[in-house]
């Protein structure tokens, strides 16, 4: 997955293997990130966030 700092603006690639661990290119700072458990058959909201 690609995205940019939200405070410097630079790239940064996460790349997350199938046990959940997490590797970013350029090495920076641990990013903050969190997978939702919503049970995507019953969403009823239009749009996840909605849900929480």
């Amino acid at each position: 997955m690609e995205t940019e700092c939200a405070v410097s603006g630079r790239p940064i690639v996460l790349d997350i293997d199938s046990e959940l661990r997490c590797r970013v290119r350029p090495p920076a700072e641990r990013p903050v990130f969190f997978i939702p458990l919503i049970d995507l058959p019953d969403l009823d909201a239009p749009c996840i966030v909605d849900d929480f």
